[in-house]
């Protein structure tokens, strides 16, 4: 018996237990960590603080451990190099967002705050919905992703957190979609513990695209130069108008080590 059918049998076993249980036990409050050594340069300082005010998450910085907030800062400035040169949201007054594959969503405050405040005047109304298929896995602490999930969405209006198979669940329409590190080979979806029957990474891109409203944009973050090829080739393959950050992408906040590449598509 092969080693990957071997531990598709493990994941499939402990999947099916974990959704099953559904275990849940609320998160009253994170402890805060201080972050006044995160960043050493005084510019990088003065940004982070340019953007906690401009996209109203001054809250974060005290709220909030440092990986947190270092994701948050890193999720805005991302999305603001990526939307900088598209017009979409500033034809917006409303914005339904969807995030794919959201784990446990900690970056929700980020995604809804910057789509409220992006190339407005003012404040957007923003309809944010993040699916996770595997959201009862739990974490170092005893937490769930749910656990989670509910706690960095508990002030977000309008914001849900979907749990189960994107293709299962019946969905409206987006303005833009965003998905952050898609499975597209058997490898890294063994890893995170999910069953090999999970892996249609095509048919899902295709649903994907189908609900994106015309004019919509879907945000595609790839791990790897390897995978950012994959990606591309579904996406040429099925026709569609991208643009590509060919070079691996970086951010002055990031806190990720691995080397990531984006594309966005726009649907006509």
């Amino acid at each position: 018996m092969s080693n990957i059918l071997i531990k598709n049998l493990i994941n499939t076993l402990f999947f099916n237990i974990r959704n099953k249980l559904a275990f849940s036990r609320p998160i009253k409050r994170l402890p805060n960590e201080n972050k006044e050594l995160i960043f050493s340069d005084q510019t990088i300082k003065n940004k982070a603080q340019n953007i906690l005010e401009a996209y109203n998450l001054t809250d974060i910085y005290n709220n909030s451990n440092k990986l947190h907030y270092k994701e948050t800062l890193y999720t805005i400035k991302l999305l603001e190099d990526v939307f900088e040169n598209t017009e979409i949201l500033a034809e917006l007054n409303q914005a339904n967002i969807l995030d794919i594959g959201s784990k446990n969503f900690s970056y929700a405050n980020a995604l809804h705050s910057f789509f409220s405040y992006y190339k407005t005047n003012t404040k957007r109304d923003v309809y944010l919905d993040g699916i996770e298929i595997d959201p009862f896995r739990i974490m170092a602490d005893f937490h769930s992703r749910y656990d989670y999930a509910m706690y960095y969405i508990k002030n977000l209006p309008n914001t849900n957190y979907l749990t189960g198979d994107f293709l299962e669940l019946a969905c409206k329409n987006y303005d833009v979609i965003t998905w952050f590190l898609p499975f597209l080979i058997t490898e890294p979806l063994i890893r995170w513990g999910l069953p090999v029957k999970y892996l249609k990474p095509e048919i899902m891109f295709q649903k994907a695209y189908d609900l994106l409203n015309p004019k919509g944009v879907m945000l595609v973050v790839n791990q790897f130069e390897k995978e950012k090829n994959i990606q591309l080739k579904m996406i040429t393959g099925l026709g569609l108008n991208y643009i590509e950050i060919k070079k691996p992408y970086t951010n002055i906040f990031s806190p990720y080590q691995l080397e990531r590449y984006i594309i966005l598509i726009r649907k006509d």
